[in-house]
C-alpha cells in the first residue's frame, strides 16, 4: 500500500505546503519568467525562409545563454 500524495498523507502534504507557501514570492516570479521563456513554436512553411531560422537561431542562442546565467546566479543565491 503506498501512502503519499495521492493518499493524502499529513506527513507527505504538509512539508510540500510548507515549502510552497515558504518560497511564494520566488514561486510567482518563476511563474512569471516562464510564459516569456517557453519555446516558440514556428510553422513548418515558415522554416523555409532564412531570416525566420536566423532569427530563430539567435533567440535560440539568447536563450541557452540567459538559463546559463538563470542558473549560475541561482545556484550562487541558494549558496549563500
Amino acid at each position: 500500500m503506498m501512502i503519499g500524495i495521492e493518499d493524502g498523507d499529513h506527513s507527505v502534504i504538509v512539508p510540500i505546503m510548507a515549502w510552497l507557501l515558504r518560497g511564494k514570492d520566488e514561486h510567482v516570479g518563476r511563474a512569471y519568467l516562464r510564459k516569456y521563456l517557453s519555446k516558440i513554436a514556428i510553422p513548418l512553411d515558415l522554416c523555409a525562409d532564412e531570416d525566420v531560422v536566423a532569427t530563430y537561431d539567435n533567440v535560440r542562442t539568447y536563450f541557452v545563454g540567459f538559463f546559463g546565467l538563470f542558473w549560475s546566479n541561482l545556484t550562487n543565491f541558494l549558496n549563500v
